[in-house]
């Protein structure tokens, strides 16, 4: 079930001390064994450094059972190993803090063990417990009473760890030839390095001393030329101590003449702080103007960008005021059609008015659908009165359109508007006078009829007198 080494403090005579002890745990069936045995809990403690450090425990549900009561345990047997190894990874895993929460502690002998009150024996041989550090005090979750190996369980537990290092030393062995191997494959290619490395060093001392006689003539040559330009040098040094003489007679008569200098510059400084002021003053007068000019500068560019925005917005009312004459100037054309129609309409129904006044006197059944008629058709009168007038008005409202075109120019787009209402109107109208078309050409064919002869029957029977009316301007005017 685990088997891991894990970092505990062993207690021998009153001293502690801090070691690793592996811990394996199993499940081990209970003698006599059969396949109906119960399996219990066998642990073991062990320590690489000591061979003969064994400690054994079995525990069966009996055990625990009494190990619960004495300890106030929470869980069941069958819980019980899970809870133990997360005790004991609790431990592992706080070890490596400085102040560890959870710690193992292996008391060797009862004497050791502080608080001990006692087990069915009256003395163990060594104890494990597993305890938890707060603020306040140690608590012990935990504590397991363990006996030392008997002789074929260390007889075992010898043989394993031999097994084990017998392995260890095979491996070992193994890993030593490896590295051998390796060795002395490294050595070979080092003595490959070093030979090659060998005829570089011999061909640069070549190449160094070949540089090195050449470097020698350089500077045999050198040091001839500098001899050569020492004695030029002298030579030279001769004549500037005879030019150094006149120099100085120079030297004074500069002198003198630089003290008269001085004292002339003197005055000229004089004078010029008093320039200087005056140029601060100037400087200050142009620092002045120089603000002024930016800011008159600025309204200026200020004013050209907004006179620029009033004649691209000019421009551009000016172009929407010649498509909206252009417009204007269609609908009143189609405008003056439709009065010239309305016209012809209104003198082909009077015709029809007076073609039924004429009928009126033939026959009182027709005098009854004269009457009708008549009544349908002075309706139709009224309604085209009453569209003559909303036309005139529809002209009055174009004019007053035009007019507030002509002053308010900012109000394009709602004139358009008003503009495509207009034009959805115009064509109502036009919809409605072909309505009504329709109609004074079926009363003209009535009428003709009458003319010629027919019989009121004959109109009967062709269902003209039954034809429907349908009003042309019921419907709303915008």
């Amino acid at each position: 079930l685990y088997s891991k080494k894990l970092p505990t403090y062993v207690v021998r005579s009153r001293q502690k001390m801090k070691a690793s002890i592996h811990f394996m745990i199993r499940k081990v069936p209970l003698e006599p064994i059969s396949e109906k045995s119960p399996k219990g809990l066998c642990i073991e403690l062990s320590r690489d450094d000591d061979p003969l450090f064994l400690y054994t425990t079995s525990i069966f549900e009996d055990d625990f059972q009494h190990i619960k009561e004495q300890q106030n345990l929470l869980i069941s047997f069958d819980a019980f190993p899970n809870k133990l190894i997360e005790l004991l990874e609790c431990a592992l895993f706080e070890d490596c803090k400085p102040e560890p929460k959870y710690v193992l502690n292996f008391y060797c002998t009862s004497s050791d063990f502080p608080h001990w009150n006692g087990t069915r024996k009256s003395e163990f041989q060594a104890m494990i417990e597993i305890a938890e550090s707060n603020q306040f005090k140690h608590l012990v979750h935990l504590t397991l009473t363990f006996e030392v190996a008997n002789q074929n369980l260390l007889q075992k537990h010898l043989c394993n760890l031999v097994s084990s290092l017998k392995k260890e030393k095979c491996r070992v062995n193994e890993q030593i030839f490896e590295l051998e191997t390796q060795l002395n494959k490294q050595k070979l290619r080092n003595d490959e390095i070093v030979a090659s490395h060998g005829k570089q060093i011999v061909e640069l001392e070549k190449k160094f001393q070949i540089e090195k006689d050449e470097l020698r003539r350089n500077q045999q040559e050198e040091r001839r030329c500098l001899q050569e330009k020492l004695q030029d040098v002298s030579s030279t040094n001769e004549e500037l101590r005879k030019n150094l003489r006149l120099v100085e007679v120079k030297l004074k008569e500069a002198q003198q003449r630089e003290e008269q200098n001085t004292q002339e510059m003197q005055r000229l400084k004089m004078s010029l702080q008093n320039s200087d002021r005056e140029v601060v003053e100037l400087e200050k007068m142009r620092n002045q103007l120089e603000t002024h000019l930016r800011i008159v500068e600025e309204d200026v560019s200020e004013k050209e960008a907004e006179l620029e925005r009033w004649d691209n917005n000019f421009k551009e009312l000016l172009s929407r005021n010649m498509n909206l004459e252009e417009t204007l100037q269609q609908q009143r054309t189609a405008f003056d059609a439709l009065r010239q129609r309305y016209d012809d309409q209104c003198e082909q129904t009077k015709k029809g008015v007076e073609i039924i006044r004429k009928i009126k006197d033939g026959s009182a059944f027709f005098k009854k659908k004269a009457t009708a008629t008549a009544n349908i058709v002075r309706q139709q009168e009224r309604e085209l009165q009453t569209t003559k007038s909303l036309i005139d008005d529809i002209k009055a409202d174009q004019v007053k359109m035009k007019e507030k075109n002509e002053m308010l120019q900012k109000k394009l787009e709602e004139k358009e508007e008003e503009i495509k209402k207009l034009q959805e109107s115009l064509t109502d109208y036009q919809g409605q006078l072909q309505a009504k078309e329709d109609m004074i050409r079926l009363l003209n064919r009535n009428f003709m009829n009458v003319a010629s002869g027919r019989s009121l029957s004959t109109m009967h029977n062709t269902g003209i007198s039954n034809l429907p009316y349908t009003p042309v301007l019921d419907a709303p005017v915008n």
